[in-house]
């Protein structure tokens, strides 16, 4: 039996569940994990909700289709597919040609405590934000405005080119029944 090991979490957070590259192909494994931070799960409170954790995965793949479909010139996506296998779920996305926080140029890949913001970038986001009605908003007293989920993240590759990953949150949550973790996976 062969043993795969994920990814260290530094550089690919923990939004998203455990992730691990096989075979050239990035995979997202869609289960909740644990916030040492916070003492918190991502998406349940004090125990883990792995069902909320699977409708994040969707809520991305919806997310990542909607911008797309945007029709905005020079941004680019990665190919995603979304897996459901015996109960489980993953995300398989290409790798893409970037390098964590020496490309990121728009959003933050910290849950907001630091904000990247190229204007060159922001404006082509800004033009998503419209098409899809997402009004521009600031993140954790940050002062410029973002167009979107403040943990979207925009790359400029090293190849050049454009490339926006991380969409979950693309799409304002549901106001929740009581104070929960819902609002980071319910539409």
């Amino acid at each position: 039996a062969k043993t795969i090991r994920p990814l260290e979490e530094e550089g690919h957070g923990i939004a998203g569940g455990r992730k691990y590259i096989i075979a050239g192909i990035f995979f997202k494994f869609a289960l909740d994990v644990f916030r040492p931070k916070s003492t918190k799960y991502m998406y349940g409170d004090d125990e883990p909700n792995d069902v909320g954790a699977m409708k994040a995965a969707r809520n991305d793949m919806i997310g990542l289709l909607s911008y797309y479909n945007s029709g905005v010139p020079g941004l680019n996506y990665p190919l995603m597919s979304t897996i459901d296998y015996r109960g489980f779920r993953l995300i398989a996305l290409s790798i893409i040609p970037i390098k964590g926080n020496q490309t990121l140029k728009y959003g933050s890949p910290d849950g907001a405590d630091t904000l990247k913001y190229q204007p060159d970038v922001a404006k082509r986001m800004k033009q998503v934000g419209k098409t899809l009605n997402l009004k521009g908003h600031r993140v954790k007293g940050h002062p410029q405005k973002i167009y979107g989920p403040g943990d979207i993240e925009a790359h400029i590759g090293l190849d050049g080119k454009v490339y926006v990953l991380d969409f979950a949150r693309v799409f304002p949550p549901e106001a929740p029944s009581c104070l929960s973790r819902e609002v980071f996976y319910n539409l």
